[in-house]
């Protein structure tokens, strides 16, 4: 579900109409909904064709407005399921009473919802809130949790969805299904051995570290310890051959630049390179 509220629309019979209904009600049905709803929000990962010229550019990992909400500014973990596993174990934890659904979230231009099911007042005074708002959110999934503004539409969500009775967390067992753990570009040393302690249970998952390299993220292989940023030169360049202020050896590179364009263009002669003043 989204951060902002839900208010479905409200019907009355005529026995009913005397029911105080409006904004206590519209937001005990969003309360209910998210007391009961847990939600696995995951990032597709889409693998491009080799010859491309980044072919990582869309795998879950290269999305570097993931790592920046979500990855503690890359100093956190990506981790890596195969898909088809992970759903298989996510409807299998499903108790029967339950309402499952997963899928991928479809991105709109405009914030205002497609129409829903009314919540009907005199179901609510019969069966209770709860009752009406849990089988509102199996009538209206697609609506309730698989639409987000077109804004989101980079995180190329899929999302594992679960209403049920309970109103505490639920658990979804992932060992069968966890690939791969890749480490951010932050990723702190100092938590390295406490990673491979939790990862001593997963002896099949492969760890990869994170690097930047001309503004793009590369993955390497994890070899005990994480991929320190290359440190900032000390070296200092000595002063300029040509001397004057910056305006005036701006004014002359840029002279010097045109003569080289024009020279190219020009037969091949014994003439002067233009960098010598």
């Amino acid at each position: 579900m989204g951060i902002e509220p839900h208010y479905p629309t409200l019907s009355a019979h005529h026995d009913d109409r005397s029911l105080d209904a409006g904004f206590s009600l519209w937001r005990e049905i969003d309360r209910q909904l998210r007391l009961h709803t847990k939600v696995g929000c995951l990032t597709q990962d889409l693998a491009l064709p080799a010859h491309v010229f980044n072919p990582d550019a869309l795998r879950g990992w290269a999305h570097l407005s993931l790592w920046a909400h979500y990855g503690d500014g890359h100093a956190g973990v990506c981790l890596r399921f195969d898909q088809a596993k992970l759903v298989e174990s996510f409807l299998k934890h499903a108790a029967p009473a339950a309402f499952a659904f997963h899928g991928p979230v479809r991105y709109l231009s405009s914030q205002d919802s497609p129409p829903t099911r009314d919540i009907d007042v005199g179901q609510v005074a019969e069966f209770g809130a709860d009752a009406v708002a849990l089988a509102y959110a199996e009538a209206n999934k697609d609506v309730l949790f698989f639409r987000k503004h077109f804004d989101w539409d980079s995180e190329a969500e899929y999302r594992l969805v679960m209403v049920n009775q309970s109103t505490g967390f639920d658990y979804v067992d992932i060992r069968d299904a966890l690939t791969g753990v890749i480490l951010g570009s932050a990723f702190p040393q100092e938590r390295v051995q406490e990673l491979q302690e939790a990862l001593r249970s997963y002896p099949n998952v492969t760890v990869e570290n994170l690097q930047f390299l001309n503004r793009r993220l590369h993955s390497f292989p994890f070899q005990g310890s994480v991929l320190q940023a290359r440190p900032r030169s000390s070296h200092i360049w000595p002063g300029a051959r040509r001397k004057g202020p910056l305006a005036e050896r701006l004014l002359a590179l840029r002279q010097a630049e045109t003569e080289v364009k024009h020279a190219a263009r020009l037969p091949p002669s014994s003439s002067r390179s233009p960098w010598r003043g």
